[in-house]
């Protein structure tokens, strides 16, 4: 073999793996995305179930506190509806990505 074709051979199998190189950063540039974009949604979804089972169970709550009153013939505690509306408000507060009360403390 003369110094020329060794030459040649050099370079082609130089592309030939800066082209394998280039093309697996590619993907796995494009698998990452992929994935973060994955979990933004799953959370996104899990905000909503979330927020719609703190609904439901404030509601039923209401109704407990409705039914009670009527069966017994007093109203709810302020503390009862109070504590009732906490969770809902850190509920609030983490899908805004804002900080509670208690983070507020804790720092």
């Amino acid at each position: 073999m003369d110094v020329a074709s060794i030459s040649a051979l050099s370079a082609l199998a130089g592309s030939v793996v800066g082209g394998l190189t280039s093309g697996f950063t590619t993907w796995l540039s494009q698998r990452a995305q992929a994935r973060a974009g994955q979990l933004a949604h799953d959370k996104s979804q899990r905000e909503d179930l979330y927020k719609d089972f703190i609904i439901a169970a404030s509601k039923a709550y209401g109704d407990v506190m409705e039914l009670d009153a009527t069966l017994t013939g007093r109203t709810a505690r302020r503390s009862e509806t109070k504590n009732l509306a906490r969770p809902a408000g850190r509920l609030r507060s983490m899908i805004a990505n804002k900080p509670t009360k208690a983070d507020r403390l804790r720092s």
